[in-house]
């Protein structure tokens, strides 16, 4: 019974510690402010799992105008010129073209937000049936090992670059952290092996984290996006075979 408790505390101390490393591995320091540059001020986060890119012109207020100097009047007039009389000629009005109207400017935005997600992948594993105990799975994502987009917000070009970390979790109290996607056989980046037959749910946490570019300057992407898979494998008993 005293083994059992001290098994059940180390599996939970190690569950901690490898949930406090998916934290430490994907981490990006938090952007200070939004990038100011010119008229334009941009921000990259991350929002309830989404990708947000925000973008604002940069009005700042209009200088004062400089008050005109007061121009001081004399009292003294002076004397009156005699008038002259000039004849009156008449001259017909000249016809003036009417002036083309100019069409209605279209107003500019000086606001914009952007949502952009990032791919959920699915589990896989081989052999896909009749998996054994004691013999070595395979599992694999389809995710991408990068997530690149560009984006034009007011007027300005964003590059957007994530990078995935993997947590594994095989159903049977062991897990397995790495920042490869897997792949299918012959190659074996991630394998696990059930020591009982029977039903396991699987679970991948992935944690995308990265950094955002504008105008050549790279800066890193505030918070993180996790997306969560499932599945459930059927690890069936080894059959022995008696030879006479």
């Amino acid at each position: 019974m005293s083994h059992f408790r001290f098994t059940l505390r180390h599996m939970k101390r190690k569950v901690v510690g490898i949930c406090l490393s998916l934290t430490l591995l994907q981490s990006p320091t938090p952007s200070l402010a939004a990038d100011c540059q010119g008229a334009a001020c941009i921000d990259v986060y991350t929002e309830n799992g989404q990708l947000i890119i925000e973008g604002h012109k940069n009005t700042a207020p209009a200088p004062a105008p400089v008050p005109k100097r007061a121009r001081v009047r004399s009292s003294i007039k002076p004397a009156p010129r005699p008038k002259t009389v000039k004849p009156r000629i008449s001259v017909a009005p000249k016809r003036v073209a009417p002036h083309p109207v100019a069409p209605p400017v279209k107003a500019e935005s000086l606001n914009d937000r952007l949502v952009r997600l990032v791919p959920a992948g699915d589990i896989a594993f081989a052999p896909a049936t009749n998996a054994v105990a004691h013999i070595p799975v395979i599992f694999w994502s389809n995710l991408p090992e990068i997530f690149q987009t560009e984006v034009g917000v007011i007027g300005e070009v964003i590059d957007v670059s994530l990078r995935p970390s993997f947590l594994w979790s095989f159903g049977d109290g062991q897990f397995f952290l790495t920042t490869s996607v897997g792949a299918p056989y012959p190659r074996k980046d991630i394998t696990h092996i059930y020591e009982k037959p029977g039903e396991y749910t699987l679970t991948l946490v992935a944690t995308w984290g990265g950094t955002w570019a504008r105008n050549g300057v790279s800066r890193t992407i505030t918070g993180q996006i996790r997306k969560v898979s499932t599945k459930t494998i059927r690890i069936n008993s080894a059959q022995s075979i008696f030879t006479g």
